[in-house]
C-alpha cells in the first residue's frame, strides 16, 4: 500500500478546530475490519453520512453565522469536505436530544389527535434545511429510539436505569418500570401496533 497523508483538525473544550500536523499512513500491520476491493465490487455504496440531532444544532448555534456556514459547507457541500449525502434523523427524541419527547404523549391517544412535530421545528428541521442549502440532494433515513411512552408496558421512554455517560442524568425511571433484558417493552396489542404504524405515516407526511 502506498503511504498517504491526511489532514487532522482537533477540538477540545478549550481549543476548537486546531490544525494538527499531518499523519503518515503506512503499510498494514494487522488485518483491517473493512477491506474495500475496488477491482471486484459486490455492493454499491449509496452515500456516507452522520446524524442530525438537537445538541448538534445547539453546538453549531454557538458559532458566528459565517463560521457556522463554513462548517456546514465542509460537512455537506459536494467536493468541499466530508461530502455527507445520506444522513440519519431521529423519530422523536434520541440520546442527543435536549430532553425526552415524542410526537404524541397524550395517554392512549390511538387516534393520534395529539400528534405534532412542533418540537422539531426549533432544531431538527432548521438543521436539516441548513444542510440542504449546501446539499440539495441530501437523503435522509429516520430511526426511532422509543415509541410514545403510553405505547410501552412500563409507561416510560426508557427500559433501564441510567448507566455510563447516561447515568449523569436521572432518567426518572422507577425500579418497577425497568424492563427485562431482551425485551423492548412495546404493548403488543393490535390497536397500539396499528396506532404506531400510523404514527410513522404521520411522521413521514409531516
Amino acid at each position: 500500500m502506498t503511504a498517504r497523508t491526511a489532514a487532522w483538525t482537533c477540538t477540545t473544550a478549550s481549543s476548537p478546530f486546531q490544525e494538527r500536523g499531518t499523519v503518515a499512513l503506512g503499510p498494514l500491520t494487522a488485518m483491517p475490519s473493512v477491506i474495500v476491493e475496488t477491482e471486484r465490487p459486490q455492493q454499491a455504496v449509496e452515500g456516507f453520512g452522520a446524524s442530525f440531532n438537537e445538541m448538534g444544532w445547539d453546538a453549531l448555534a454557538l458559532l458566528a453565522p459565517d463560521a457556522r456556514e463554513e462548517v456546514l459547507r465542509a460537512l455537506f457541500a459536494p467536493g468541499a469536505g466530508l461530502d455527507l449525502s445520506l444522513c440519519r434523523m431521529p423519530v422523536g427524541a434520541n440520546d442527543f436530544s435536549r430532553d425526552w419527547y415524542s410526537y404524541d404523549e397524550t395517554p392512549d391517544d390511538l387516534a393520534l389527535e395529539g400528534f405534532s412535530i412542533a418540537h422539531d421545528r426549533d432544531t431538527l428541521i432548521p438543521f436539516i434545511r441548513a444542510a440542504q442549502a449546501h446539499r440539495p440532494d441530501l437523503r435522509l433515513w429516520a430511526s426511532p429510539w422509543s415509541p410514545p411512552s403510553w405505547m410501552k408496558v412500563n409507561g416510560h421512554y426508557a427500559a433501564a436505569l441510567p448507566n455510563g455517560l447516561a447515568g449523569m442524568v436521572d432518567n426518572g425511571i422507577r425500579p418497577d418500570q425497568v424492563g427485562a433484558e431482551g425485551t423492548d417493552m412495546m404493548r403488543l396489542e393490535e390497536p397500539v401496533l396499528a396506532a404506531y404504524a400510523r404514527y410513522f405515516g404521520r411522521f413521514v407526511d409531516a
